[in-house]
């Protein structure tokens, strides 16, 4: 069991490391990060979606109106298998499902339903709707899928999380040197000796 307020943000992207906030092992997701909403919301934060005056107002509503609050969550983490599934064929070289791809596009349409555009051309969104952290999530989403980097998309050889190779001569294979790049290391030397 993750905790969202420790987990380590190593995707590159707020996209991928959404993905990640269900970890453990490649063959067995194991480890969730977003059991409640509140968790969506701190991880909104952490990533930069919302700020922290909007993550105290959800945060109340929540727990004024916890069916909805469970609702937008479901929606979430719905989406999050969604861009998972399209990352990892991605990864593998296929082009994604219909289903996957429909999913991004609508809650991409919902979220620009609820936006403004800025005088600096961005997308605003100023609703304190409990579904208000999907909306700029489903944009991030939408522009790793146009980004050039998505081709330096990589997979930790240790566990299942993703990230952005930014490195020069596209050398990561861990999701973090301090976590499995730690262990792996630990592993081949006790192998050595």
């Amino acid at each position: 069991m993750g905790d969202v307020h420790a987990m380590r943000l190593v995707g590159g992207h707020p996209a991928v490391d959404f993905v990640n906030t269900l970890g453990g092992r490649r063959d067995r997701p194991d480890d969730e990060y977003l059991h409640a909403y509140g968790d969506l919301v701190v991880w909104s934060e952490r990533t930069g979606l919302i700020d922290s005056e909007l993550t105290g107002t959800l945060t109340r509503a929540a727990e004024h109106r916890p069916q909805p609050a469970a609702t937008a969550l479901e929606a979430a983490l719905r989406l999050r298998g969604h861009v998972d599934a399209i990352l990892r064929a991605t990864l593998a070289g296929r082009s994604p499902r219909t289903v996957d791809l429909e999913s991004v596009r609508r809650a991409e349409v919902d979220a620009l339903a609820h936006a403004a555009l800025s005088p600096h051309f961005d997308w605003t969104w100023t609703s304190t709707a409990l579904e208000r952290p999907l909306w700029p999530l489903a944009h991030a989403v939408l522009d790793l899928l146009r980004d050039k980097r998505l081709d330096r998309l990589g997979e930790c050889e240790r566990c299942r999380w993703l990230f952005v190779d930014t490195s020069a001569n596209r050398s990561r294979r861990w999701c973090s040197m301090d976590a499995c790049g730690a262990v792996e290391k630990m592993r081949r030397h006790r192998a050595r000796h």
